[in-house]
């Protein structure tokens, strides 16, 4: 039998509408490689079929299952999905421009190795379009310093010290939005960095 879910990112309002086995494992797969988190908000045993209907109710898709909506009208699409007396109450409420004009319904989401690189692409976190000395970067520079992109650490690394030093919510804060690159390392091996800030050829690097 497989799982419908709702999950959501830590940083933003993101949510995933999908299907899968085991939606934790889903959620981590999802999240490998960035600075955010991805957490279970509803979890239906068995109704993976009913992927489709959810999609057709929810707005604000972005692509590859991503809806950029509120957790309360997410939840309101799901329930109008499953029950015929939900569904009757919730196209009653919705706006006839948006009955008119119904949001574009995503892939159904399977397994992350089936759809690992198309996931990837859609959680790509958008770069700043200028890497001012900004307030943000100050911040980063009390727990970070650059150096040649080499020797930085991983995304995933940089995330785990600024939430053990300052907490989930206000690490997620801090990094949404940053500027990253998938740059080699001194053995030759690909990796995620924060760049946001630093100089050409450097990157951030926790401070020990």
């Amino acid at each position: 039998m497989v799982d419908l879910h709702l999950l959501k990112r830590t940083d933003c309002e993101l949510l995933h509408c999908g299907r899968s086995s085991n939606a934790g494992s889903f959620a981590a797969a999802l999240a490998s490689g960035h600075a955010f988190e991805v957490q279970i908000a509803a979890l239906y045993p068995g109704l993976g079929a009913k992927l489709p209907e959810v999609q057709r109710r929810m707005k604000g898709h972005v692509r590859n299952g991503w809806h950029r909506a509120g957790l309360h009208d997410a939840l309101g699409a799901l329930a109008a999905a499953l029950t015929p007396q939900a569904a009757t109450a919730f196209d009653a409420a919705a706006e006839p421009t948006q009955a008119a004009t119904p949001a574009p319904v995503g892939p159904a989401q399977e397994e992350p190795g089936q759809a690992s690189d198309a996931a990837e692409a859609a959680m790509e976190t958008d770069a700043t379009d200028k890497d001012a000395d900004n307030e943000r970067v100050r911040e980063l520079r009390k727990h970070l310093e650059p150096c040649p992109y080499f020797e930085a650490d991983k995304v995933t690394t940089v995330a785990q010290a600024l939430r053990a030093r300052l907490g989930n919510e206000a690490a997620a804060r801090l990094l949404q939005g940053a500027k990253q690159s998938v740059l080699k390392d001194s053995c030759g091996k690909k990796r995620k960095v924060l760049k946001e800030g630093c100089p050409k050829g450097k990157a951030w690097r926790v401070r020990r």
